[in-house]
């Protein structure tokens, strides 16, 4: 909806012929649901704006809490939309990245046009610590990753990413090919077939002393140590 606006001229006391058409509809974000997340992995999804009268669309984020999340750890992709057409929905990518504490969070995000008109929605978060496998199985995923140059390097090195290069401690039972017991205490199964892996399996596979399934099908694995003999559990390889 337009909204037309006599200019008066105060000298006159009378109405002028002339008017200021401004734009009195704001944009629309769609409503958000709540999630709930572990603390160490970034969340994203999408979001979509839409603006009856068109043209240009900025995107701003606030938290409620930022020992947790900062503003600057909520990305947007575009952050600014150039040429929205009238009407039509345009989806955003968002993108958050959670900081080392657990906690309530509630996230508001807004859409503002170009007559700085706006819309927000907010959803709330509550970080949880992810139960962690031990940093001898980390390690021993590392090592693999290192010794046999495994086709995985999207998944297990997704940002953000530890001191050592590698996606965040927490998040490993989230990296293709890892299954984990009661989602995180210890590594359970392995299964990365035809990742174009090759040579020695590293002697650190004595630190999964819980795994029981191991399948590197299809792969170009020449060696494997006697340390795998301290795999009591293993019930397929």
């Amino acid at each position: 909806m337009l909204k037309i606006t006599p200019i008066s001229d105060p000298d006159k006391e009378t109405m002028q012929g002339m008017f200021t058409i401004a734009d009195t509809t704001p944009p629309i974000l769609q409503p958000i649901s709540d999630v709930e997340n572990y603390k160490t992995i970034p969340v994203s999804f999408t979001i979509t704006v839409s603006d009856a009268t068109g043209g240009p669309i900025f995107l701003a984020a606030d938290s409620s809490n930022y020992s947790i999340i900062t503003s600057k750890q909520i990305q947007f992709e575009p952050s600014v939309i150039h040429n929205i057409a009238s009407g039509v929905p345009q989806a955003v990518q968002v993108t958050i990245n959670t900081s080392y504490v657990a906690g309530p969070v509630t996230i508001s995000i807004t859409a503002f046009d170009s007559g700085n008109l706006s819309d927000t929605q907010s959803f709330s978060f509550n970080i949880i610590d992810a139960p962690n496998i031990p940093d001898s199985e980390r390690q021993f995923l590392i090592d693999l990753y290192k010794s046999t140059y495994l086709n995985v390097y999207e998944s297990w090195q997704k940002q953000p990413t530890h001191t050592d290069y590698f996606s965040m401690p927490g998040t490993e039972c989230m990296w293709e090919g890892i299954t984990c017991y009661n989602g995180g205490n210890y590594i359970l199964a392995i299964d990365l077939p035809n990742k174009n892996a090759r040579g020695r399996l590293p002697d650190s596979i004595s630190n999964l002393t819980h795994l029981k399934s191991l399948n590197l099908a299809d792969n170009q694995i020449n060696s494997i140590p006697d340390t795998i003999a301290a795999l009591t559990e293993l019930e397929s390889i």
